[in-house]
């Protein structure tokens, strides 16, 4: 019997790890402009580089057996 996923969404590192200590299965990240919950605090392509490079985001999914998603997503009216 399949399992359900716990799929949590992070906008900063900060919200990365309360997702990850509530338990998250798998954690998504949304980048500012590409991201439907535009409202909500996203990361900037220079914040993902940080996080990422120094492995800190995917090291600590690895450790805590989560894993790491990035959804881009763009909206209709922009689309050619």
């Amino acid at each position: 019997m399949l399992k359900p996923e716990l799929l949590l969404s992070a906008g900063t590192v900060e919200f990365f790890f309360a997702a990850m200590e509530g338990g998250a299965d798998a954690i998504y990240l949304g980048l500012q402009d590409f991201n439907a919950q535009k409202r909500a605090e996203n990361f900037s392509m220079e914040k993902i580089d940080q996080a990422l490079y120094p492995s800190i985001l995917p090291r600590s999914c690895f450790i805590q057996g989560c894993r790491l998603r990035f959804i881009i997503q763009q909206e209709n009216s922009k689309m050619i």
